[in-house]
């Protein structure tokens, strides 16, 4: 069968304007040319002028349609702002809501409070910038910080940052009113340097936890997702005869046209067919006041080799600096020029009357071949339609039978390559974002098992490559286990139980994989499923299996079968980035537990320290900060790691050289015994300072051990000794003076016995000498000699009491605890204290009025007599003083000595009515080395020595009462029976 060429739709309009032009061309004159010629301009120039009308209002229309367009979707952005951030707390809300139904009843507020805050904190979205946060609305303590997690465990309400503090307040104070409200403000993002933007956050309460849970997004990031989702739109508009849109900013820069080749280029570079650099003209309009206006251009028409007029609109889009151009072929009006040519030309034969019934013959003609043809293309048109139509939605083809003409059938093979490679695009576009979607929620399973996460790689990579089924296998050293099997049953892919591992025995493909390194697809077999890994019951038909090595070590094998179509280099691929995408995250979750677990342990080690442990970098910022020096400067840790040493340390300003020096030599130093003040107290301070080699700098860390109490120690050591020594000295002074005590004494008694009128010896002698002896005594009486005497023996016997009392004082060595009557002890130490004379101020214990208020029934106390008359005479020594320095404000020094018998225990008061001391003395007056005296009057260890002997020796208890102005009085408990030592 002769197969009759098909006309062509070129040769159609030719053969019926060749046919016209026979019949016409024979019988048209001259004349008609003349007559018609002017009518013929008329019209081609109102043809012009109203295209041109048509062509302006369309263009302008269709960016009219742009802006609106814009418009409605900026219009939409508080709306999907609001719905989008508000769908997010939701879901976090539902999770929390979850665990507390699931664990409620088992652990307490805290623990279900953490895990909550650990499956919230690893979710993100909108490129990292989304996140998760949960604070306490009663404190504003917040539990979760997914953005700044050094927050965590802290007030906000109290935060440094002022901006910090007014947004959560503002959180808490939503909460408190409506529940749930949306809140906007400016605010930093991760992972950006600087500067704050605006953002809109959605918070709600959750009850169990008293929680405000909310998540934010930023209003920036929005306006660019509508802006790219308008280019993208932009790119796909077609309209009139070859419409163009081109989308550029103000510096000249295309960011939107249907040629992506444009992308990025200078409008000022474009160029007409007739090469004339048209985008200047365009951009020159836009920068213009008005920002607006028409301009023209030459199109090129490859098919006739001719020029074609374009005319385009462009306006400015001021509210994203964007100007948007328009821009239509003006073919139609020049094909309707044509047309009109050839109608005049037509009417021109028609005035020829000799042929007239041959032209409407003629005519007649070429209207039923017209006809003929033009039902012919329509047809041919109309399948197209109907074919682009249902293309958009289904898989159609175009039968080449149903076509008349030879360019419809080249047209709609190309119509069909087109259809056919959108849908394999689709499909790799739709296989990229399951991948991705894979991935994504693979980033969120984070607190998952591994068999979760195997369980759900392996289904996912099954279903996107549409198989049968499939394994997982990992490897770890010499033990390879099969830790997932997915299979497709009754339509639906299923968690299969791994059965026992075949791999050593049956499975030779497997073997190969292993060899090769690399994947493998077997087609063309039929081998049965039980001598594979596979759980499927059909044969396998074919398969594919893909190692994933790291770093040259083999970890996981993933297998698949059965899918139909077979295996291609797409699905390797797809297989081998999920794969690593896998191991990625398996191994960045395992280094961040175990970077987390590692700096827990170093912060409570540091933490436990009983030192100030501070860590520094080369230009001493510090790097870490423990709990004790937090507690000393009152400064948080993470508002003191970057900060300057000195800045948060300012008594390490002096020692910055030594530590620099330390940083520079490597080695270690030591700085002994550091006084400083806190609290108006001075202690002291042992700095160590050790050399830290880090990365890629030096540093040092600082240690500061309180050392005050060693210092006191030591002091008091000293002092010891030093009391050791003046006590042996007291004891010879008092041993050389009994010698001439006791000579005084007996000649006093001698001197006495001589002028005795008692003995007849001193009358015999009176006699022999011419006197007599009752006017000696009557001169002594007279002279008051007889009264001196009297004062030499009372002195020499109160001075001999003295020294008896001081070798008592001094043999502290042979002291031991014995009964002792602490009235007698007391007095003693009155004794001592007439004793005492300050010559400078002049003042003594003979000036001060002593009141005695001793119980008579009171019984021996079992005591170390020598430590509890010192314990007496330091307080004594302590009242005279400060009675001294109030002498200007009391009319009588007085002193009163209290003893009572309070049952267990006595009871000795001591109260004066001197100086007196305010509560902040009161609290230190025991403290080793503390005085209120003036430098050499006193060492701050009488009071702490009485302290220790009195609560420590003793077991009883030594306190103080006073009002300032008016006087102090230390009451003392000793307790009667005491454990001898």
């Amino acid at each position: 069968m002769i197969k009759i060429p098909k006309p062509s739709l070129s040769s159609a309009p030719f053969i019926a304007s060749l046919l016209v032009i026979v019949i016409m061309g024979s019988f048209i004159g001259l004349f008609w040319a003349v007559s018609e010629y002017e009518a013929y301009q008329e019209s081609v120039a109102n043809i012009r002028a109203n295209y041109q009308q048509q062509y302006k209002k369309r263009v302008s229309e269709e960016l009219d349609r742009i802006f609106d367009f814009i418009e409605y979707k900026r219009s939409q952005q508080d709306s999907r702002i609001e719905a989008e951030i508000r769908e997010k707390v939701q879901s976090a809300y539902s999770i929390a809501a979850h665990v507390y139904s699931l664990y409620g009843d088992e652990a307490s507020i805290e623990e279900l409070r953490q895990m909550v805050v650990e499956m919230l904190r690893p979710i993100r979205w909108d490129h990292g910038l989304g996140y998760y946060f949960a604070g306490r609305t009663s404190s504003g303590i917040m539990d979760l910080f997914a953005d700044k997690p050094q927050y965590e465990g802290y007030s906000m309400l109290k935060a440094k940052d002022p901006n910090l503090r007014k947004v959560i307040a503002a959180m808490i104070d939503i909460i408190k009113a409506k529940g749930a409200g949306q809140l906007r403000y400016k605010w930093s993002k991760p992972e950006a340097a600087e500067g704050v933007f605006p953002k809109v956050t959605f918070v709600k309460y959750f009850k169990p936890f008293d929680w405000f849970l909310g998540t934010g997004i930023y209003v920036d990031e929005m306006e660019m997702r509508i802006q790219k989702d308008i280019l993208d739109r932009i790119q796909r508009i077609e309209f009139g005869n070859r419409g163009e849109v081109i989308v550029f900013r103000l510096d000249g820069t295309i960011i939107g046209n249907q040629h992506r080749t444009m992308l990025g280029r200078s409008v000022t570079t474009i160029k007409d067919a007739a090469g004339n650099v048209y985008g200047r003209k365009i951009l020159q309009l836009a920068q213009s006041v008005k920002g607006n206006g028409f301009f023209e251009f030459k199109q090129g028409m490859k098919d006739v080799g001719k020029f074609s007029e374009r005319l385009g609109y462009v306006k400015v889009y001021k509210n994203w600096n964007w100007a948007i151009a328009t821009s239509m072929s003006m073919l139609d009006m020049e094909e309707a020029i044509s047309v009109e040519t050839s109608k005049y030309e037509e009417i021109a034969f028609k005035n020829t009357t000799l042929f007239i019934i041959l032209f409407i013959l003629a005519v007649s003609i070429l209207l039923f071949a017209t006809y003929l043809y033009s039902t012919k293309i329509r047809n041919g048109i109309d399948h197209f339609t109907e074919f682009f139509r249902r293309a958009a939605d289904t898989k159609v083809r175009v039968e080449r039978d149903e076509l008349d003409f030879k360019e419809f059938e080249v047209l709609g093979e190309y119509a069909n390559r087109m259809n056919e490679d959108r849908r394999k695009k689709e499909e790799v576009i739709k296989r990229d974002e399951r991948r991705l979607d894979t991935l994504l929620q693979l980033g969120m399973m984070e607190n998952q098992s591994l068999k979760e996460h195997f369980d759900f790689i392996l289904k996912r990579i099954v279903e996107i490559t549409v198989s049968k089924a499939g394994y997982l296998l990992t490897f770890e050293g010499s033990n390879t286990k099969l830790q997932s099997s997915i299979v497709k049953e009754e339509g639906k892919y299923q968690i299969a139980e791994p059965a026992e591992s075949l791999f050593g025995d049956y499975d030779a493909t497997l073997q190969r994989v292993i060899h090769k390194k690399s994947s493998i697809v077997r087609r063309r077999v039929d081998i049965p499923s039980w001598q594979t890994l596979f759980s499927v019951k059909e044969n396998i038909t074919e398969r594919l299996d893909v190692p994933y090595f790291d770093e040259g070590k083999l970890v996981v094998i993933l297998g698949l079968c059965n899918k139909r179509g077979g295996y291609g280099e797409d699905d390797k691929r797809q297989v081998q980035l999920l794969l690593e995408g896998m191991w990625l995250h398996l191994t960045r979750v395992a280094n961040r537990q175990e970077m987390l677990r590692l700096r827990q342990l170093l912060k409570n080690i540091t933490d436990s320290m009983p030192s100030v442990l501070i860590g520094v970098d080369d230009q001493l910022r510090v790097m870490q900060w423990n709990r004790l020096a937090e507690i000393q400067t009152d400064i948080l840790a993470y508002d003191a790691e970057e900060r300057s040493l000195t800045e948060v340390f300012p008594r390490m300003q002096q020692y910055v050289d030594k530590i620099q020096e330390v940083v520079v030599s490597g080695k270690q130093t030591e700085i002994r015994r550091v006084p400083y003040t806190i609290n108006d107290e001075k202690r002291y301070e042992s700095i160590t300072v050790y050399p830290l080699d880090l990365e890629n700098t030096q540093g040092a860390v600082l240690r500061l051990d309180d050392v005050t109490e060693i210092v006191g120690m030591e002091e008091i050591m000293i002092q010891s000794e030093k009391m050791l020594s003046v006590g042996g000295l007291a004891a010879g002074i008092a041993h050389e003076l009994n010698n001439p005590l006791a000579s005084v004494t007996q000649n006093l008694q001698v001197v006495k016995r001589r002028l005795s009128n008692q003995l007849a010896r001193n009358h015999d002698v009176a006699y022999e000498l011419g006197l007599e002896l009752h006017l000696i005594h009557e001169y002594l009486e007279r002279r008051g000699i007889n009264h001196m005497l009297n004062l030499i023996s009372t002195d020499s016997s109160r001075a001999a009491k003295l020294v008896h009392n001081m070798l008592a004082f001094s043999r502290k060595s042979t002291s031991i605890f014995a009964l002792n009557d602490v009235r007698d002890l007391l007095d003693n130490a009155l004794e001592f204290g007439l004793a005492d004379y300050d010559q400078k101020k002049q003042y003594d214990l003979k000036h001060i009025c002593l009141n005695k208020d001793y119980d008579e029934n009171l019984e021996e106390v079992y005591c170390e007599g020598v430590n509890i008359q010192q314990v007496f005479l330091n307080i004594i020594t302590n009242a005279v003083y400060a009675i001294n320095e109030n002498a200007d404000n009391i009319e009588e020094p007085a002193m009163s000595m209290t003893v009572q018998d309070e049952g267990e225990m006595v009871r000795i008061e001591i109260a004066d009515n001197g100086i007196g001391m305010d509560w902040n003395t009161q609290k230190k007056i025991f403290d080793p080395f503390y005085t209120t005296k003036g430098v050499g009057k006193g060492t701050g260890l009488g009071l702490s020595i009485s302290y220790y002997i009195i609560t420590e020796q003793h077991n009883g208890s030594l306190k103080v009462k006073s009002t300032p102005g008016k006087g102090s009085a230390f009451v003392i408990h000793l307790p009667y029976a005491h454990q001898q030592m």
